[in-house]
């Protein structure tokens, strides 16, 4: 995908939209459309089916991300990954995402980028070091703060998250649409309450259809942390897989709990994306926990079926009102899985122990 500048972007866009015959009144929408790439010091990264608007000076960073994670999706999950927006920019006003979702971008991921980021973290990092020591200087202050940042700071993390937050969207789009939040769902200025992950399915399951399409490093992360975990917490730290199939996603209580809050404090939501989980200590590891099984079961199963799309299989098995217990009975045996869920859970702490 090419980069282009302001000038570049709003030509591509405005041709692009002009073959877009299901826009009513397209010279207007070609306008709010192009009027995303005309502001001041950002640009527009647009490819086959994908649009980035991001700042000129991150522009490197995130091009091809959207090709990226559609290649890493389609690993492991079918169906359409369809047209896709990604705003590193906030916020996007509402006017332009309508035009968005009529020019056909059917998900549109607004994003806090790696630039925004680092300043929040910034502010935060600078009231911890002045807390622990009221005497340091402005510019010992300053040097601290640029050390830290530059050890957090890792662009693959940023891109692998996009990734994992497109696959969740695409995969409510392909597996439970009926029943999937709309993309804006999680970015409205309109209060809102949480009732549930992402998509209709369990949220074992779209978690895992989220982490399977993370790249490289993000993998290997996440697997040196679950065998960390392992050797801190044992078993006892993961759920049994009988209560894990059926378990509410520990981030949603906590996130509830903020949405509650800001719209006290505020009088409205905000992105979900862009939360910090920001509860006591053992509701952060549940959430932390939750993201480590689903990585590790995702590898347990593939490894053992030697099926990369067991996943897909799984979820279109869900999506028809089946449950664990009746595919297992169904295709574990064929996959090499035990056809039952204690006898799954037997094989599941096998794997665990070799790691």
């Amino acid at each position: 995908m090419k980069t282009q500048t302001t000038k570049a972007a709003m030509a591509a866009l405005a041709t692009m939209l002009a073959a877009c015959t299901s826009i009513s009144n397209g010279s207007s929408e070609t306008k709010i459309l192009s009027s995303i790439c005309s502001q001041s010091e950002m640009v527009c990264l647009v490819g086959d089916n994908s649009l980035v608007v991001v700042s000129a000076s991150e522009a490197q960073s995130y091009e091809g991300v959207i090709e990226e994670a559609r290649e890493l999706y389609a690993r492991s999950l079918k169906g359409k990954t369809g047209k896709t927006a990604v705003i590193l920019k906030q916020p996007l006003p509402e006017a332009q995402r309508a035009a968005l979702a009529r020019a056909g971008y059917k998900t549109v991921l607004a994003w806090i980028s790696a630039q925004e980021k680092q300043a929040k973290m910034a502010g935060s990092i600078r009231a911890a070091l002045t807390a622990q020591n009221k005497e340091m200087s402005e510019a010992e202050l300053d040097d601290k703060i640029k050390t830290t940042l530059s050890k957090l700071n890792n662009n693959s993390n940023a891109r692998s998250t996009i990734s994992h937050e497109l696959a969740h969207i695409w995969f409510g789009q392909n597996y439970w649409p009926k029943t999937s939040h709309k993309p804006d769902d999680k970015r409205t200025s309109k209060p809102s309450i949480i009732t549930q992950y992402g998509s209709g399915a369990p949220d074992w399951l779209d978690e895992t259809a989220a982490i399977l399409a993370e790249n490289k490093q993000g993998r290997d992360r996440r697997r040196a942390n679950l065998k960390k975990r392992l050797e801190t917490g044992g078993l006892q730290a993961l759920w049994l897989l009988e209560d894990y199939f059926t378990a509410e996603h520990p981030a949603v209580k906590a996130l509830q709990a903020q949405l509650k809050q800001l719209i006290k404090q505020q009088g409205l939501g905000r992105r979900v994306a862009t939360f910090k989980i920001d509860a006591g200590a053992d509701q952060v590891r549940a959430v932390a926990d939750f993201y480590l099984q689903s990585r590790g079961f995702a590898d347990f199963m593939i490894e053992t079926s030697a099926d990369p799309y067991l996943f897909d299989k799984i979820a279109k098995a869900l999506s028809s009102g089946q449950t664990m217990d009746i595919w297992l009975a169904a295709h574990g045996k064929d996959n090499g899985l035990a056809d039952n869920i204690a006898g799954l859970q037997t094989q599941w702490e096998a794997w665990l122990g070799a790691l």
